[in-house]
Parts: C-alpha cells; sequence; structure tokens
C-alpha cells in the first residue's frame, strides 16, 4: 500500500512557455517524499516537458475529465472532431456549439476541481495572478482543509482585488525575484518564499568548456520572438555592428525576425531549439543578451550561468538578484540602442582573464544557489512546511 502524501499540481500547465518546466522541477523534487500528480486547466498532451521521465504517477486535463463525466458531452465532441476532420483528441471539442447550449462549463470546472482538490493532502497551483480559478482554488482548499501553495509564475504588475484578499490565506506564496516578493510583501507578509528557476539541461550545461576567445566574441539570443522580449529591438541595434550574433526561438515576431536577419551575414537564425540543440547553442556562443522589457526569470539567464556563459541584460525579473554581487555588471536599458552598443564595448575592453574568471564564477553562483538540488531541497521544504 502507498502510504505517501498525494501532491496535486494544478495550473494552466501545457505543452511548451515554460510552466512546464517549473512543473516539472517540482515533480522531481518532490517525487522522492510524495506521490505527485498533475492536473492541467488548459490543454496538455504527454509531449510535455512536465511528464518526462516516470515521476509523475498520474496526469490529466479538466477538458478531458469533463469528457468522462458525460456521455452526451463525449457523443457531441466526437461528432464534432470528425465533421472538421481534427486531429487533436475528441476531449479537445468538448466546447462545441451544441454543449454550449445545454451545459454551463464554468459550472462543470468547478465541481470537477472541487472533487480533485478533495483527493488530495496538499495542492500546489502554478499560475499568474490574474489566473481564471485562482480566486476559486484559494476558496475550495480553505473549504477543505487542503493545505494551499501558489507558485507564481509571470511578472508581477496587476493583482486582482479578489486575490488580494485571499492569498494571505495560502499556505505559501512562492516567487521567483525580490522584485515580484516586493509587490506582495504588502498583502501577505508571513508566507512568501522566494525559490528561483533551475535548468533541466544542468548535467550537460556545466560540462560545456570555458575556452579562450580567440576570433572575437560570439553574442546570442535565445527565447520567444514576441515584443516583451525586445527581439526586434535587439536585431535592429545589431543591423550595422558587424558582430556575430545567433538568435534562436520562435512566436509571434518570427517574420519579422526573419526579416531583420535575412540579409546580414553577421546574424543567424536558428529558429525553435530542441534540448541537444540548445546545449549546441551555447556552445557556439560566449555572450547571451537578455533584452526583454519584463521577464519573472527568465530561465535561459539560469542556463547561461550554468554554461559559464557572459551575460548582457536589461534590468527585469530575478537577473538583478542572480548576477548580484558577481562581476557581470553589464546592464542596458533596451529602449537606448547606444546603451547596449556601449555595454558590448565595455566587454570587448576586457581581457580574456578577466571575461574568463566572470564566466567560472558565474558557474559556481549557479551551482551553489540554483542547482537542481538546491532548487529541490527549498520545494521539498515549502511543502513539508505547508502541510504541517
Amino acid at each position: 500500500m502507498n502510504l505517501k502524501k498525494k501532491i496535486l499540481i494544478v495550473g494552466p500547465i501545457s505543452d511548451f512557455g515554460g510552466r512546464e518546466i517549473e512543473a516539472k522541477n517540482i515533480v522531481d523534487a518532490l517525487t522522492k517524499d510524495f506521490r505527485v500528480d498533475l492536473l492541467s486547466t488548459i490543454p496538455m498532451t504527454k509531449k510535455s516537458v512536465a511528464l518526462l521521465g516516470d515521476n509523475v504517477n498520474r496526469w490529466s486535463t479538466i477538458d478531458k475529465k469533463i469528457f468522462n463525466s458525460n456521455i452526451f458531452i463525449q457523443l457531441t465532441s466526437i461528432a464534432c472532431k470528425l465533421i472538421y476532420r481534427r486531429k487533436e483528441p475528441a476531449y479537445r471539442f468538448i466546447g462545441n456549439k451544441l454543449n454550449s447550449k445545454c451545459f454551463s462549463f464554468d459550472e462543470r470546472y468547478f465541481s470537477t476541481l472541487k472533487k480533485e482538490i478533495a483527493r488530495y493532502d496538499t495542492i500546489i497551483f502554478s499560475c499568474e495572478l490574474t489566473t481564471k480559478w485562482l480566486e476559486e482554488v484559494i476558496v475550495l482548499c480553505q473549504e477543505l482543509n487542503r493545505p494551499l501553495i501558489v507558485r507564481t509564475t509571470g511578472t508581477i504588475t496587476i493583482i486582482p482585488k479578489a486575490i488580494v484578499k485571499l492569498l494571505k490565506n495560502a499556505n505559501a506564496i512562492l516567487v521567483h525575484s525580490n522584485s515580484n516578493y516586493e509587490k506582495l510583501i504588502g498583502v501577505s507578509k508571513k508566507n512568501i518564499k522566494i525559490i528561483d528557476q533551475t535548468t533541466l539541461l544542468e548535467e550537460d550545461l556545466i560540462n560545456i568548456k570555458i575556452n579562450e576567445v580567440t576570433n572575437g566574441l560570439i553574442y546570442g539570443y535565445l527565447g520567444r520572438f514576441s515584443k516583451e522580449k525586445g527581439i526586434v529591438e535587439l536585431l535592429k541595434t545589431f543591423e550595422n555592428l558587424n558582430k556575430k550574433l545567433i538568435v534562436a526561438g520562435s512566436g509571434p515576431l518570427q517574420n519579422e525576425v526573419i526579416r531583420l536577419t535575412k540579409n546580414n551575414k553577421f546574424i543567424d537564425c536558428l529558429g525553435e531549439l530542441s534540448s541537444e540543440q540548445i546545449i549546441d547553442f551555447f556552445n557556439r556562443i560566449d555572450v547571451l543578451i537578455i533584452p526583454s522589457f519584463e521577464e519573472a526569470g527568465p530561465l535561459v539567464g539560469i542556463e547561461a550561468m550554468a554554461a559559464g556563459k557572459i551575460i548582457i541584460s536589461t534590468q527585469v525579473g530575478a537577473m538583478m538578484d542572480r548576477l548580484d554581487k558577481t562581476d557581470n555588471q553589464f546592464w542596458f536599458n533596451i529602449e537606448e540602442g547606444a546603451s547596449l552598443v556601449n555595454t558590448i564595448f565595455e566587454i570587448e575592453n576586457l581581457n580574456e582573464k578577466i571575461l574568463a574568471n566572470i564566466r567560472h564564477e558565474l558557474r559556481t553562483v549557479y551551482k551553489n544557489k540554483y542547482s537542481r538540488k538546491t532548487i529541490g531541497k527549498n520545494y521539498l521544504d515549502a511543502v513539508r512546511n505547508a502541510s504541517l
């Protein structure tokens, strides 16, 4: 008989976007001491990074559970799938017009959440503070007397009034950065804890050799091609720099990124990368640039530290915390192109020994503060304390 306490990680966990990596790290941290299951409030498939390995006992999505709960919903969803000749599973079509007329799906979502929360000893809700169902989950955990840990994701900008009143009832609120901590301190002082990110690629990144630069520094960008990431501003700054830049990722600005890079022989655009290709990316670059207007992490900053790469960054998310008290103090303002250019020249005026020392320092900081072992212990301690 399995006597381990049961943990449910719930939230908008999908196949991409970063939250699934966070969920995977939490699962790996807890699985030795607890039984850990996943429930996504949005579509997720077995391809999700959150489900890698054998540590997740069970997983599902709310739409799948609603589909399985009612034969009429099943039949209409299957019919919809067949009529429109879609490849997605039938449960993805539960919100078809006929079902929407016959059922209140908000009520069914709520009842499904209540039923699932009641089955577990502790709940971890991974979400932004504006995420739908956060208010309901807090209330349900109070009603059912279940310890609740809220793992915030993204930059905290707006805290809905209803959430402000309820957050103090959570057993723990986990944030990525000091900046997010400061935004919450007026809401709830006693139960906020900073737990930063770590990387699933740790072993391979740490094994990247820190070699001398012989033919000029190679710069890199890895992330989503979207407005808040500053990718367009970065590329426009590099238009006439004649310095090697490798960009990788995908997103809504992909066509714009392709347009800005296709005729520049100094810029390579790699597209979206697999885990193996991410390692190759970090092998190829010397300096990672984070040009974001807003961030919670970002994860790529942690990966760069593990890889021993110099980091140029805007002052966003957790980056100032991560690089505090290191010699990697290369900051710029993405809204001022000259700011980035000046920072690049500042780095290029440093000798190879200084650059190598900074790279080794960043890797050491990663090992001491952000390794999977360290972050995993932080998660385990948070769950144990919340479950007392």
